[in-house]
């Protein structure tokens, strides 16, 4: 009885951790997830504009879905907005309904006294609602709120669960939900703050105090923060109070003064402003800081050069935040002097530019409500009048012949038993004494250098060429000048490189680049003397002898004096030795396993630098080996060894720059059990691959080395069904980890006494460093395994 429990209830926790992952994100969820939820309630409305992330969640459903524009609303529809989000609601009878960042509302029609109103259940953050054909009702948890048609109402959360009601135009009634007897009027122009149980007394708005804004609102988009932003009044001000939804008021003072300034660094979010005197209060300024995306230019590339007696295509990709791009042109990089500016809702333009020489470019735009979001990437650009030709790449050499296959008569599965054996790894753990032998040579070491080589460009003096890691060369690693059709690069790491070469004169006449290439140097050939990686690349390596270093030469004589026959050595007695028993395999009793498994793969980073990552995929690289070595009488250790390895593809679409990753995960444990415990607990060693910033649009993966403990348990139920837990802790610089591998299996039967086993298997990896540094590893893998 206990046995079922017990795995009922591991049922359970793992039905629960399945969907709550699904519910974050991190676990595809087909069976629940549609484009339209099957909801029997009638439509509403609909979705105007999200930004960021916006989820929405029906009444008959347990799951948040991700809600986009255009997306249609039921009756008893929640809508959350996470933090730097924001919805504009679009709902029936002209209701007008904006949500700001961590925000959450309930949309309910109602019926009352035959007429149908609308009521919106506020729950947290801050909205601003119009309705001019319709009454609006909002409820909170203590208070409800009835705004008359052609109501522009503000309500906001504070920290101390107070609630700011601010009515911009109309009139609007305020009463407790327990005592709905007393009511308070609110009419346009007025601010009050409900407690749990009391409503202040109404603050007037000062009608002569005026932001120089639109409609008391205004949005900063900004790429690093804090964010200056510069606010500006006609009015008389001695202090501003700045609020973020949920937190504490800022006061900042100010001099008394008619018309006024104020420049601030701001974070990200929704602010609330307002300013005030000893006897007024301005209305309420929100203020939006919003981080945006950087833009990804895809033509020209920086310092490209291009002929001046044709167009230019300038090409980019779709900002979500624009609505209309704007392309300036100038010839200093502040852009202190605009030259030409262009304006388009496309994502590209073929313009015959005016200016020649060098000049730069940039794109910034407008979103829908015509507020800026600004330029990040100032790229040069040469436009030359009559450039020289672009150098052309040499086509591949003639490989050489590989080298001469071994011989047959030795298999590779003969040649892996020798080196792997049993015994080999008894060697390893038991100590064993050898004699001094004559040290040999050391191996003889090689020097890789990559030759880059092209055709010679008539006119040309010398030639400029420039590898970069990423596609964009927006930061080279090299930029060379040669006076060769060649250049020979020694100082290199084993990486993907794009390179491109360009002619030049020493008057300053300048040439075209080449058309960019990419180079793999991780398909290095360590034993071919010569060969051509791409057209116009090749690998050469030259080998350099070592000698036999003169310690070793010492050390040589000195074993061969000691190992001259002694003189005059008398032997008193002989002990007789026994022949020792020969050493026998099956006697250590050693067993194991391999196993192999493939699955689906789910990685999710957020690291330094503001990286955050998310790959998911299917991966069939893993492999695992497990050996169990008997201690007699004191137990049994465990050795545990796993290599998977996972390739990443990018959406060239979205991030243009980026190349594919290689993920590599070793993991190695050691364990040990008593006899009179069936649970090992031991050590454990693991290197991962993290996100890590590799340029200003890509990133690669880090390997980080994570040291800890762990235990495992095993029970068996039914006849042939076994269960396999292992739960672990560790710490990696800069992050403390947690793991739970979880494994459901099938025992099989082979031939004579090899048996296996095949089940599901569901690991679980969650590091959590300082300053929001997480990463979460899972994997849900079908497994097989043979034991020996």
């Amino acid at each position: 009885m206990e046995k079922k429990l017990l795995y009922s209830a591991i049922a359970l926790f793992t039905l629960e951790l399945v969907i709550f992952l699904a519910d974050l994100g991190y676990l595809p969820t087909p069976i629940f997830e549609s484009n339209e939820v099957q909801t029997r309630q009638p439509m509403i409305g609909f979705v105007r504009k999200t930004r960021e992330t916006v989820r929405k969640k029906s009444h008959e459903s347990i799951f948040w879905q991700p809600t986009s524009n255009k997306d249609t609303l039921n009756a008893y529809d929640s809508i959350l907005t996470l933090e730097n989000s924001a919805a504009e609601l679009e709902l029936e009878n002209d209701i007008q309904l904006n949500l700001n960042g961590n925000t959450l509302v309930v949309l309910e029609p109602v019926e009352a006294q035959g007429q149908k109103r609308f009521r919106i259940q506020f729950q947290k953050g801050n909205l601003r609602t119009l309705s001019s054909k319709q009454d609006v009702t909002m409820k909170t948890s203590d208070w409800i709120l009835e705004a008359n048609k052609g109501t522009d109402i503000s309500v906001t959360q504070m920290k101390d669960q107070h609630i700011q009601v601010e009515v911009l135009k109309g009139q609007a009634r305020i009463s407790h939900t327990e005592v709905k007897k007393n009511s308070t009027i609110i009419s346009s122009g007025s601010r009050v703050a409900l407690s749990k149980q009391h409503v202040k007394s109404a603050v007037k708005i000062s009608k002569d105090f005026e932001w120089i804004t639109n409609n008391n609102q205004m949005v900063k988009y900004d790429y690093q923060f804090p964010t200056p932003v510069t606010l500006s009044w006609k009015g008389r001000a001695t202090r501003l109070r700045l609020l973020q939804p949920g937190q504490n008021f800022i006061n900042k003072k100010l001099r008394t003064d008619r018309h006024g300034t104020w420049t601030g660094q701001f974070e990200p979010g929704t602010w609330l402003i307002t300013a005030e005197t000893n006897t007024s209060t301005s209305p309420t300024l929100m203020l939006k800081v919003l981080p945006t995306k950087k833009p990804r230019y895809l033509s020209p590339l920086p310092r490209d050069r291009h002929d001046a007696t044709t167009t230019t295509l300038f090409d980019w990709l779709k900002h979500p935040d624009i609505d209309e791009y704007e392309l300036q042109i100038s010839d200093t990089s502040d852009f202190s002097n605009i030259l030409e500016t262009y304006k388009t809702k496309d994502t590209h333009l073929d313009i015959f530019l005016k200016s020649s020489g060098l000049i730069y470019w940039r794109l910034q735009g407008n979103d829908h409500r015509g507020y800026q979001v600004p330029a990040f990437y100032i790229y040069p650009l040469y436009n030359v009048k009559t450039p020289l030709d672009p150098p052309q790449l040499r086509p591949p050499l003639q490989r050489q012949p590989a080298q001469k296959k071994q011989k047959k008569g030795t298999s590779l599965l003969k040649k892996f038993y020798q080196k792997q054996s049993v015994l080999g790894i008894i060697d390893w753990l038991l100590p064993t004494a050898h004699a001094k032998n004559t040290p040999s040579p050391s191996p003889e070491k090689t020097k890789k250098t990559i030759i880059f080589s092209w055709y010679e460009v008539p006119e040309a003096d010398y030639y400029v060429i420039e590898i970069s890691v990423s596609k964009d060369f927006l930061n080279p690693l090299l930029v060379k000048k040669v006076t060769q059709t060649e250049f020979s690069w020694s100082e290199f790491d084993i990486n993907t490189y794009y390179y491109r070469v360009a002619a030049a004169q020493n008057n300053g006449r300048m040439g075209l680049f080449s058309t960019p290439e990419e180079v793999n140097l991780n398909l290095l050939d360590t034993e071919t003397a010569s060969k051509e990686l791409k057209p116009g690349v090749r690998l050469s390596i030259e080998k350099i002898k070592n000698k036999i270093k003169k310690q070793q030469k010492e050390d040589t004589t000195e074993l061969e004096k000691k190992t001259t026959k002694p003189k005059n050595i008398v032997v008193r007695s002989v002990l007789k030795v026994e022949k020792p028993v020969a050493l026998k395999r099956h006697e250590m009793n050693i067993t194991g396993s391999l196993f192999w498994s493939g699955g689906y793969i789910i990685n999710s980073h957020s690291t330094k630098n503001s990286v955050k990552a998310h790959q998911s995929g299917f991966s069939v690289r893993r492999l695992g080996l497990n050996l169990t070595l008997p201690m007699h009488k004191y137990g049994h250790l465990s050795l545990h060894s796993e290599y998977n390895e996972n390739k990443w593809q990018s959406d060239t679409d979205k991030l243009p720059f980026q190349n594919s990753l290689i993920q590599t995960h070793w993991f190695h444990s050691l364990m040990y059990a008593s006899q009179n415990s069936p649970s090992p607990y031991g050590l454990f060693y693991e290197s991962i691959g993290i996100a890590e910033r590799s340029g200003s649009e890509s990133m690669s993966l880090k390997n980080i080395e994570i040291y800890g403990l762990l235990t495992k348990t095993r029970y068996q139920f039914f006849s042939s069904w076994n269960t396999q837990h292992t739960l672990g802790m560790g710490y990696g610089p800069p992050f403390f980890v947690l793991h739970s591998d979880n494994y459901v299996f099938y025992g099989l039967n082979f031939w004579g006494e090899h048996t296996g086993n095949t089940g599901l298997e569901f690991n679980i990896k969650y590091g959590q460093g300082s300053s929001g540094l997480n990463f979460i590893y899972s994997q849900i893998m079908y497994r097989i395994g043979f034991e020996f």
